[in-house]
């Protein structure tokens, strides 16, 4: 299992507003984790005990990405409390956190395989504790050898593997010893492409996805 970490107090979460009249349909604000100048962007984001968890990254499954936490107590603005630039991690799809050990942990893609980082302290993720499971995936995902998606069953983590991979299982027991256990081939699907995998108890289903060759 991982180490424990300081427990961090969590986050004020976001506010019960009331809303002028000039504000309805409009944006209340614009969130720019592309302070590099890089070309990032957005997919999709979650709140996290109480900050907002924003991964971001190049289109396409380039790598130069990474994630952001930002404090939502007011909503017209926003207060970025820390951004981390990983360059291999890559366009996030799909995510996931777990709490099943000691600290707080989320798994993300990267142009290898998928990568995990400890979030226990939203304000300074802990660097030291990534660790990679190496999938043999490559950038970009429009090929048929990217890692599209990442769902965290503690201790397994389901990974989606393009049209060419088909789904990993990684065992994550060992949060700092990730180790691939099996790998389900495109063939054995009835050949379809693997996107977004999705597993609750001993049942996992996988939709797939259209972008690309």
């Amino acid at each position: 299992m991982g180490l424990a970490a300081p427990v961090q107090a969590d986050g004020p979460g976001p506010p019960n507003l009331s809303y002028g009249s000039n504000e309805v349909f409009r944006p209340i604000t614009i969130l720019n984790s592309d302070v590099s100048g890089s070309a990032r962007g957005h997919g999709t984001v979650q709140m996290v005990n109480g900050y907002l968890f924003v991964p971001f990254g190049r289109d396409s499954g380039a790598s130069g990405g990474g994630f952001a936490f930002y404090d939502m107590s007011n909503l017209r603005a926003p207060v970025r409390v820390s951004q981390t630039n990983v360059t291999a991690l890559r366009e996030p799809h799909g995510f996931g956190f777990s709490n099943s050990y000691p600290g707080r942990y989320v798994v993300m893609q990267s142009i290898g395989g998928i990568q995990f980082w400890d979030i226990t302290n939203e304000r300074a993720p802990n660097a030291a504790a990534r660790h990679d499971a190496a999938l043999g995936t490559a950038e970009p995902d429009h090929t048929r050898f990217g890692a599209w998606w990442a769902f965290w069953q503690a201790p397994c983590v389901y990974v989606g593997g393009a049209s060419g991979n088909g789904v990993y299982v990684v065992d994550a027991t060992d949060s700092r010893n990730p180790t691939l256990v099996r790998q389900v081939p495109t063939s054995a699907r009835g050949g379809f492409r693997v996107g977004p995998v999705f597993a609750v108890g001993n049942l996992a289903d996988r939709y797939t996805h259209n972008e690309g060759s």
